[in-house]
């Protein structure tokens, strides 16, 4: 059996992790009933010390390192190929990439946009994630943090946007999801690597963190049962 490690933030509320790009890799390892460990990681020097771009999740795979969940994704499939996360259909498993790509490129900046910008959400994000750093470095880890994500949402480009104008571009994405939900999956009628990827975001747009892009989900009907149908299967 292999030897699995999933380095990750730590879990917030009641979901696996902070980040969704570590919640997606949850869903990917679940879905394929791989037995992993958990290693949660606070310490921002912990982090680089293992991925030197500091970000989370990395994944060691019987000494294998790998980082970035679009890879790990692709490894676990290649080590682990059934049930498959990626379509055996040529254009389904195209349309299944392009969908795990805008999600983690477009639909992720929404979620950071919530968690960071906004001020009221801000501080009961902080609160938790910032939890297990030292009480002397939190201050500074804390203003580094939101220093650093609020220059990359700027480059990004929606740190540019109002709330109300970066919110509008957001329920324009969870329309166009309800209107594709159907009755079965995003990419046809199996579970495949697009709703794990567009799930995990919202995962963390369902949080309480997030009390304005709950209520918005939950009331598109298609949306919040294709949502349940993928955390069903991959429970």
């Amino acid at each position: 059996m292999a030897e699995i490690k999933l380095y990750q933030f730590g879990p917030v509320t009641d979901r696996e992790s902070a980040s969704p790009f570590c919640v997606k890799v949850h869903y990917a390892l679940r879905y394929k009933h791989v037995p992993f460990e958990v290693v949660n990681l606070a310490n921002p020097l912990e982090v680089k010390k293992l991925n030197p771009r500091a970000k989370l999740p990395v994944l060691k795979y019987n000494g294998t390192i790998v980082s970035d969940s679009t890879d790990i994704v692709r490894l676990i499939e290649e080590r682990h190929p059934e049930p498959r996360l990626y379509p055996q259909d040529e254009r389904e498993r195209a349309h299944a990439l392009m969908m795990e790509d805008w999600a983690d490129e477009s639909l992720y900046w929404h979620v950071v946009y919530e968690n960071w910008l906004v001020d009221e959400q801000y501080d009961k994000f902080a609160a938790q994630i910032f939890a297990p750093t030292p009480a002397p470095l939190r201050p500074l880890v804390k203003a580094f943090a939101r220093r650093q994500t609020r220059g990359q949402l700027n480059g990004q480009g929606y740190g540019r946007l109002t709330v109300d104008e970066r919110r509008k571009r957001l329920w324009e994405s969870l329309d166009w999801l309800n209107s594709i939900a159907g009755d079965s999956f995003l990419c046809g009628k199996d579970l495949s690597v697009a709703d794990i990827s567009v799930a995990a975001q919202v995962t963390c747009l369902l949080s309480p963190f997030t009390p304005h892009t709950a209520p918005e989900i939950k009331k598109r009907g298609a949306l919040l049962a294709w949502y349940d149908r993928t955390k069903t299967a991959v429970a």
